[in-house]
């Protein structure tokens, strides 16, 4: 955490967090430096409140309450500290107080790309059994990218793209729209065929309604995604 201080003829001192890796501190230009640290001392739990949640209101994700953050389904509270690595402890996600948002984010981005690369192979082979007489598919490559209205897309060749919104979303929600993806590998359309391999692939029609339901609770770009169809 970077602390500015700007001495000036006034008679308080100010603390301002301005993002989630700056403070400035206003003080008379005559305060002592062990003065200062010991107001600092005593602002500190202040301090890093304010900037847990300035980092993570900075963050890409759109959290229900300030300092707050919803991973795979989940709302925690973010804690930053000491830590040298984020880490999921006693409920509260705990990441290093050097992290901006910017690295928060990044650090996000890594848990779902790590959910993504391990649900592929397994829909993969889902799918290959489904239509055994398919013999050639796609990798599975995929990225990762901030958008604005859908939740995944799947291009003419088979390339995956998956908002990277998508790690506030459960498990299950996330495991529904790899599989949605993933099944236009065999139709590039959202016909009846379509759909009736997605709700297999997917595990059933429950599956398929709990999954939707989940997802249209998340606020897409700041507005409720309720017809998810439109969305993928």
């Amino acid at each position: 955490m970077r602390i500015r201080t700007i001495r000036s003829d006034r008679r308080t001192v100010s603390i301002e967090v301005r993002s989630g890796d700056e403070v400035v501190v206003r003080c008379p230009r005559r305060m002592t430096e062990v003065a200062l640290k010991a107001i600092l001392k005593e602002k500190e739990a202040w301090i890093q409140t304010k900037t847990a949640e300035m980092c993570a209101r900075q963050s890409h994700l759109l959290l229900p309450e300030p300092g707050e953050v919803v991973l795979f389904g989940q709302c925690r509270r973010l804690v930053l500290s000491e830590t040298a690595r984020p880490a999921v402890v006693e409920g509260q996600l705990v990441a290093p107080r050097a992290y901006s948002a910017e690295r928060l984010d990044r650090y996000f981005r890594s848990l779902l790309e790590r959910y993504i690369s391990k649900e592929i192979p397994l829909a993969k082979a889902d799918l290959h059994a489904l239509v055994p007489e398919r013999t050639a598919w796609p990798s599975g490559a995929f990225r990762l990218r901030k958008m604005k209205r859908r939740w995944g897309s799947c291009s003419a060749n088979g390339d995956l793209l998956f908002n990277a919104q998508l790690v506030q979303a459960s498990p299950e929600s996330i495991r529904y729209v790899v599989r949605h993806e993933l099944a236009h590998w065999v139709h590039f359309d959202h016909s009846k065929d379509f759909r009736a391999l997605e709700k297999r692939l997917v595990g059933g029609s429950d599956r398929l309604a709990a999954a939707k339901a989940d997802l249209a609770r998340i606020s897409l770009n700041g507005q409720a995604s309720s017809e998810i169809d439109d969305l993928l």
